[in-house]
Parts: C-alpha cells; structure tokens; sequence
C-alpha cells in the first residue's frame, strides 16, 4: 500500500504524543514537546492521505503547512533550553508563516509526482528559498544549542540541550548521507526527512521521561 510507512509513523507518533500528555502533564517544556510531534504526526497523516485519496493535491497543502512551522517551534524550544534573551524567534514564525499561507492559498505550488509504501515525491514552487528557510532555522538553532554547550553556559539545563541537539543530529544526518550517495534523493527530501523525524519525535518523548523520572526519584527520597 502506498504510503504504509507514513500510516505506521503516524501510528506511533500518536503514541508518543499521548504517552507525553500523560506521563510529563506537569512538564515544563510541555507545551513545546506536544507541538513538536504533532507537527509531525499531521505530516505523516497528510502523505498517507496523499497517497490514498484523491484529494492529493488539496491535502499535500495541509501537510507543508504544518511542517513549514516545525523549524519555527524547534528554534522557539531551542531558544528557550538555552535561555536566549533575544527573542529571534519571532522571525522564524514570521517566515514559517509567510511560507504556510503562500502554499496554502497559491495555486500550483504544490503537486504530487508519485507516491510509494516509503515515500512520496512533490515539486514545490520556490523551493531553493523554502529550503533556505526550512534548513537554515534548523542549522541556527543546531549552532545555538551547540554553542551553549561548548561555552559551558549556567542556568541551563546542559542533559534537555544535549539531547535536543541529538534529535536535530539524528533528524537530519541520515538524509545528508542518502543524499551524499545518490542525488535522487534530493527530489525525496521532504518526505524522507520527515520519516527521520521519527527520531525526533523520540527524543521529545525522552525529554519529557527524564523529567518525570527526575520527579518520582525526588518524591521518593521525600518519603524516605
């Protein structure tokens, strides 16, 4: 079936986003844990969609649109792990924004080429700049999270920023190295990449566990 894997994730992106809903409800990041796998999930509803009714052409809209404010929330939740005081998130969602509404309400931006079970292919109108926008947030916030680490910034969190940055690493590393080996893939980013994401949704998962096993430890010790 076209479009099973996308099915599969969404599955299981669902999962994780109940499991943070219920286990890390009292989570301090929780808001942006949620937003982030949901932004996700609807994607991979979106592409099975895609693959499986004929309204592709209409629905593939509503996919990019939520994932245009993937970088947006991510750099936001980056910004916040590490403190930063200058809000340049802003610019973010304004961009995010800008590219959601153009692909929402603009005709012929968004078509769909093919589908298979792993993944789909589109052409997109203007991708060079959505690509500037897409990578270039998520490269800046990869930057910030690494320079708060490698400077030994206080007042953070060090073990939340870490683990952020190790689930923008395993996000998009893997599409570098398929790329790297056969430029195809250049024509799949968008929906291969969103598959890796998958990872990503994890370590949202793993951030709001640790917050709840760092809880049931203190109480424990109050107890005792």
């Amino acid at each position: 079936m076209n479009g099973i894997l996308s099915l599969v994730l969404f599955i299981l992106e669902v999962i994780i986003l109940l499991t943070i809903k219920r286990k890390a409800k009292n989570h301090k990041y929780l808001s942006y844990l949620l937003v982030l796998v949901f932004l996700l999930l609807s994607y991979q509803l979106s592409e099975f969609l895609i693959c499986n009714t004929s309204y592709g052409d209409i629905i593939v809209k509503l996919g990019f649109v939520a994932i245009s404010f993937l970088p947006p929330v991510g750099h936001h939740f980056s910004a916040k792990l590490i403190k930063r005081k200058i809000p340049d998130y802003y610019l973010s969602y304004i961009a995010g924004m800008s590219f959601a509404i153009y692909f929402a309400f603009i005709p012929n931006t968004l078509t769909v080429i093919s589908c298979n079970p792993v993944y789909a292919v589109y052409t997109q109108y203007p991708n060079y700049r959505y690509s500037i926008f897409y990578f270039g947030v998520i490269l800046y916030s990869i930057f910030l999270l690494s320079f708060a680490i490698l400077r030994k910034s206080p007042n953070i969190d060090h073990i939340y920023v870490k683990m952020m940055l190790l689930g923008y690493i395993l996000f998009l590393l893997p599409m570098i190295i398929l790329v790297t080996i056969d430029l195809f893939f250049l024509r799949t980013v968008t929906s291969i990449m969103c598959k890796f994401a998958f990872l990503l949704a994890c370590t949202m998962l793993s951030i709001a566990l640790r917050e709840e096993t760092s809880y049931v430890r203190k109480v424990r010790l109050v107890d005792f």
